[in-house]
Order: C-alpha cells, then structure tokens, then sequence
C-alpha cells in the first residue's frame, strides 16, 4: 500500500505494548492518524506514547469503545499479535460496523488448540499425537499409554506461555498446574515432545484466495529449566520449502477453504519429522517474530501494511496488486535474528542505534529497553526477547561476519553490570543443516 491511500483515515489499536508499536509506526508512516487504547498506563505503553491521541480504555470494554469510536471517527480498528485480543478485536469491530477479518468461529478455533488440531487431522494436515489430558493422573494411564518426555500446555494461550516439558511421573503435577495458570478456559493439551527441527508456514488469504508466501527454518536453542527451547534465528527459504509446497500445503488450504476464511494472515509452527511438517501451533494474526520486514526486503511487499488498508477497506490489497511478488520463493537468503535474555532489570542497552549501519542488516527491533524486566517466570517464553535483527546473506559465512559485527556492536547488562545477553545463534550449523 502506498502512503496517501487511506491518507486521513483514523485507525483505532487495541493494545498499547511494545509490538502494537509496530502497528503505530506502520500507520503514521502511512499518513494514518492513530489512537490507541488499553487499560495499561502511560509509562507502561510505548504505543501510547507514540500515538496521536490514547485512551486509557480497557479493549473488553466494547460500549467504552464504541463511544471513542463515534466521538472520534475512527474508520478502522486494528490489532495483532496476541490471541488474546482477537475476541474483543472482532466484537468491537462487528458492533461498529467497521471491517474484521475474521468471524468469531474462525478466531475460536484458532485460539484453541484443541479445536484446530481436530480440524487438522480431519483434513490431513499433519499434527503432533496427543495423550488424553483428563487421564492425566490416572496412574494406570500412564504407566500403560504416556512414553515421556511429554509436553503439557494450554490449550488457549500462545507466546510459549505456561509449557512445560515432563520427564517423568513425578513432574506431572507441577507441570499441570502450570498450564491451568495460563488457561482462561482451564484446559490443557499433553502432547507427544519432540526433540528435532522446526519450520514455520506463513499464509496470506484476499477475498478467499489463499497465497502460501513462504516457510522457515526456525532454530531452536537454550531449553532452559525444564522449559521449552526458544527460536534465535528463522532462515528462508527452509529446507523443506518445496516439499511442502507440494504436499502439506495443499491440505493445509483445504483446510482453511473447509472454514470459509476470506481475509487475513496465518502463520503454522511446525515440528519436522522424516521431513514432514506437523503443526503444533497456528496463529490467525500478526507475529511478534514480524516477517513483514523480510517480506518488504525480498518481494517488495508488506502484511503488516496489507492488515492495515484491510482495516479500512475490507480488502487486503485493492486491484491491480501483482500477486506474483507472494511466491514463496521470492523469501531467499533472508533471516530473523532472535536476541534473548537472561533474568534480570536492564540497566544499559550499548550499540542499538548502530545495529542498522552493519552491512546486511534490514531493520534491527528492540522489544526491551533498558528498565525493562525479564522476571525468573519468565524463562522459557517469548518474553526473554530483547531483540530482533533482520539481515540479509548470500552465504553462511557473509551471515557468520554480520552475526560477529552484531555481537561486537549491541550489549545489553543488568544493573550490576553483568552480560544479560544468551548465546546469539551460530550460524555455521546451516552448513550441514537438510
């Protein structure tokens, strides 16, 4: 989308953190006045503080927003990132009469991973085999049907949030409770743990037609404390790119046709095994590891602009659009850099502003500052993510050269002074990566 398209429009963000900053930026790059409302207060919503106008309006509070609505002529609403808010996303916007790109079903099944594993094995997308959560302590059970390690999770909630991965008998408990902490709907999945490769799925759907626009290897490393291991790099094309064009992909799309999805982007984490993509979660929103910078890069367009002129229009992109730039092969020698942090307060950031000046770099985005806290619960979710770097290589070895420019250039310490920072990925391992 170009800016002055929507020139004037007034867009309403539900959510105020860090990343719905991206969604602010994106906006007034566009030419968009931006209000955003949350219950956060100012100093905790950096998108508050970069928006033209906010509200301190919590986003379950339809009639609230339906008033700031009128009063300020907003003519779109968005949101992302968060399976959290898509519920709230999609009533305010059905009660304003403003464009949603998704009905209430389709958002509860995706938030649900009970629901949308069903609906994989239905159409034959490949998923990871789950245990029966209500036996769970049912001791006969589990001696008798579980082969650990197992996995148990909530079964609505996303972010890595409230996972937990069990050895044994005896973690069973701790893990369950865990899970139930982070369950609105106190549900849990226990599934099958798999210790391997992994890969992401990303889709672009427009008047329901349905564009696979590529799939990355996500790395996967420091499985810390019994928690999940985190992504600290996604590398395009994967290595699995063609095979599953030519195979999963075309029961994935089956099964989004089976829904009547019309508009909007997906993306599908996936666990690989003898080289097939099982899915083990689908996201029908914005993703906080923000591909659109890749994408721009790459192919020359941007889904975070698309989702915005949706919000407006109730289209993706209007006519004319050259839908070719949305092959999957236009994402070549492209990567997402992932930086994680250690538990601690951030008591100095040195080098962000000269990150962007390293050659090969795209775009480099904080998602911590310093003040920020990465608090001990928080190991082993997405919350320990200071950083996301988006570069460019012909090679591992040009990727290896901007990696160690980067470790030299950004540094974040604790208030003692102390290296906050985790190992940054190596990328030599894609050598031998197939």
């Amino acid at each position: 989308m170009k800016k002055g398209t929507v020139d004037m429009e007034r867009l309403l963000v539900l959510g105020s953190t860090r990343l719905a900053l991206e969604i602010v930026k994106a906006a007034k790059r566009l030419g968009i006045y931006t209000i955003v409302t949350d219950w956060n207060p100012i100093e905790k919503a950096p998108a508050k503080r970069a928006a033209d106008k906010y509200y301190n309006v919590s986003i379950n509070d339809v009639e609230g927003l339906l008033s700031i609505i009128r009063e300020e002529k907003i003519s779109g609403i968005m949101t992302g990132f968060a399976d959290s808010h898509l519920k709230y996303y999609c009533d305010i916007c059905h009660a304003a009469g403003l464009p949603c790109y998704g009905t209430e079903e389709q958002f509860n099944i995706f938030i649900n991973k009970h629901l949308y594993k069903k609906l994989c094995v239905e159409y034959g997308v490949p998923t990871i085999d789950e245990y029966d959560a209500d036996k769970l302590f049912d001791a006969n059970y589990v001696e008798s049907c579980i082969r650990f390690p197992i996995l148990i999770k909530p079964s609505d909630n996303s972010g890595a949030r409230g996972i937990s991965i069990c050895n044994n008998a005896n973690e069973l408990h701790k893990a369950y409770e865990k899970a139930m902490l982070f369950s609105a709907e106190k549900k849990v999945l226990v599934e099958r743990y798999v210790r391997g490769k992994e890969a992401t799925a990303f889709y672009l759907i427009n008047d329901g037609q349905i564009y696979f626009i590529g799939l990355g290897d996500r790395h996967i490393e420091h499985e810390q404390e019994g928690c999940i291991g985190l992504p600290v790099a996604y590398s395009f094309p994967s290595v699995y790119a063609e095979s599953y064009y030519n195979n999963e992909r075309i029961h994935t799309e089956a099964m989004f046709r089976s829904i009547g999805l019309k508009n909007g982007i997906l993306f599908l984490q996936c666990l690989i095994e003898d080289g097939v993509c099982h899915v083990y979660d689908i996201g029908f929103r914005l993703t906080g590891s923000l591909e659109y910078y890749l994408t721009q890069y790459a192919a020359g367009y941007n889904h975070m602009d698309m989702m915005i002129h949706f919000a407006f229009t109730g289209r993706m992109w209007d006519k004319g659009f050259n839908t070719k730039v949305l092959d999957y092969r236009k994402l070549n020698h492209v990567y997402n850099i992932t930086l994680l942090g250690k538990p601690g307060r951030i008591g100095a950031v040195e080098g962000i502003n000269d990150v962007g000046k390293i050659d090969g770099i795209i775009a480099a985005v904080p998602a911590l500052l310093e003040g920020d806290l990465i608090e001990e619960r928080y190991v082993g979710t997405l919350l320990q993510v200071v950083l996301r770097v988006f570069c460019h290589a012909e090679n591992t070895k040009e990727l290896q050269e901007i990696l160690e420019k980067l470790k030299k250039t950004y540094s974040i310490t604790d208030i003692n002074g102390e290296n906050m920072l985790l190992p940054v990925f190596d990328a030599t391992i894609l050598d031998d990566y197939s």
